[in-house]
């Protein structure tokens, strides 16, 4: 066809026992790669058999503990003018066909680096990773990976004076996005690689690098923290390797509490490569436990700025992409920790408006909340929070307390009614209402809601004794008297041993009193 380029490409993969994922990995390229090759390492189920439905080229390789060797048996069978290599695992992303195409038709340009985007199930929970490795490169006899585990192309590519250049091609990676136990099958094997691999090679810095960063996964935080030091002194690390180094060193201290050691550990991993995400949080996260808030809040204004612009080129290998909640609710602690209460009401707001974890944001907004001066504008936002987790209990429950801030008396006792319908369980909704109406004297209102609870079956000696104390304070002896009575009828079998005695003889005063 007239105008498309010439250049052939082929993909290059290895593969065992992926019949889970290779199907959908293939038809993410169907009609885009001229060739595919894949070598398996001993497949026992239907790898073979997807593979031969796109017409692939298929090898044998006897498994040797290598990936670098079977990455290379790959490329030794493809016959195409530039190589695409991906795992099972991983899809190009829809809709970049023609995009792939266009960067073969640059005359000059050598290898690519490709976005490879997706989450690891790590002990701490689910890490988004967004990092850029050059998976596109032209064939040359002397371009070949290295290293055992977590091998490596840019070498190889960096010896013959091949330059990487940056693309905005993604490739979706779902592999480490498999709960936990499969990451950690997948670290325990790259780990004991890894130690072979040292024992053989004990100067290789990249290796001592990634077996540190393998025992992390494995929670080995100690023999992690030693070896991704060994791997420091040799000073063979590239930049890029050396900041993730630092980063991991980081995390570390910040796990064990060292916040003056890990300032300094993120300030040279920015040294290393300043356009990354991770030090920078690293380092605002570290003054925030040293209570230097102005500059974690500076930091972390700076990492906003980097997340807005960047959209392509090159950054660390390793980076990991920082949810815009996580550094939201950072500032809203560091406006916490200066008392400027609004500031933080505003920022665990924002982080709300995202994907955040609620039982992480919501206690440090109720919290800020309670210190703040009420604003009337918040009650909005609370609105807009509750249309994407309508019915959430503790957000129609903070909502309700600014509603009553600002005097809006009847949709305050509206929300807490909803609360009780749609929570029954939860007795929250009912002590507020119930609170709320002795400040107003509101006697109707205080028996409406013991009876609402009454007929959801939630009627609590908590509630009463809310009530009981609230009129008993107030000098309403005739009130008091008629909760009392209805506790001790409705719920005897709640109220502690030790003051039953004492609820029966006040009881009796009080009738006493009001028959005089």
């Amino acid at each position: 066809m007239t105008g498309e380029p010439t250049s052939t490409l082929t993909l290059s993969m290895i593969v065992k026992n992926e019949e889970k994922f290779l199907r959908g990995c293939l038809e993410s390229v169907r009609d885009v790669v001229d060739e595919i090759v894949v070598v398996d390492t001993g497949s026992t189920d239907k790898t073979m058999d997807i593979a031969k439905e796109f017409d692939a080229k298929v090898f044998l390789f006897d498994w040797i503990n290598d990936f670098s060797a079977a990455r290379n048996e790959s490329l030794l069978h493809a016959t195409g003018d530039w190589i695409l290599y991906l795992d099972a695992d991983e899809r190009l992303r829809s809709g970049q066909k023609k995009k792939l195409r266009q960067l073969l038709s640059q005359n000059n340009v050598h290898a690519f680096d490709v976005w490879i985007e997706g989450g690891a199930d790590l002990k701490d929970g689910c890490v988004a990773q967004r990092n850029a490795y050059p998976r596109l490169f032209r064939s040359h006899p002397s371009v070949r990976f290295e290293g055992r585990v977590h091998e490596q192309i840019t070498p190889s590519l960096e010896r013959i004076g091949w330059s990487i250049h940056p693309s905005d091609l993604v490739i979706d990676h779902l592999g480490y996005a498999q709960g936990f136990d499969t990451v950690t099958k997948k670290a325990q094997r790259n780990c004991e690689i890894l130690k072979k691999q040292i024992e053989d090679e004990p100067n290789n810095a990249y290796a001592m690098f990634q077996y540190g960063n393998t025992l992390s996964i494995l929670g080995k935080y100690d023999d992690a923290y030693r070896a991704v030091q060994q791997s420091l002194t040799s000073q063979q690390l590239s930049s890029s390797v050396s900041a993730s180094a630092f980063n991991l060193i980081t995390e570390m201290e910040i796990r064990n509490g060292q916040f003056v050691h890990a300032i300094d550990h993120a300030t040279q991993s920015l040294t290393q490569a300043s356009n990354q995400t991770l030090a920078r949080w690293f380092l605002a996260v570290a003054y925030t436990g040293c209570k230097d808030y102005s500059k974690a809040l500076a930091v972390l204004g700076e990492l906003k700025q980097l997340q807005r612009k960047r959209t392509q080129g090159t950054v660390p290998a390793f980076d990991v992409n920082v949810e815009r909640w996580k550094i939201l609710y950072q500032q809203g602690i560091c406006f916490e920790g200066l008392q400027e209460y609004e500031h933080a009401v505003e920022a665990f707001l924002a982080a709300l408006r995202e994907e955040p974890e609620l039982e992480t944001v919501l206690p440090k907004l109720s919290n800020a909340l309670f210190h703040a001066e009420p604003h009337a504008a918040w009650i909005d936002s609370l609105k807009s929070v509750l249309q994407k987790y309508p019915s959430h209990l503790e957000l129609t429950l903070l909502l309700a307390d600014q509603l009553w801030g600002q005097r809006r008396t009847q949709q305050a006792f509206d929300l807490l009614q909803k609360c009780q319908c749609e929570h029954v369980q939860d007795l929250r909704a009912y002590s507020k209402e119930i609170e709320w109406a002795l400040t107003l004297k509101d006697n109707a209102r205080i028996t409406a809601a013991l009876q609402r609870a009454e007929a959801f079956h939630r009627q609590s000696y908590v509630l009463f004794k809310i009530a009981i104390d609230g009129s008993l304070r107030s000098g309403d002896l005739i009130t008091t008297l008629s909760y009392l009575e209805w506790m001790l009828t409705s719920v005897p079998e709640q109220i502690p041993m030790q003051i039953l005695p004492k609820m029966k003889s006040l009881t009796t005063r009080l009738k006493q009193l009001s028959e005089a």
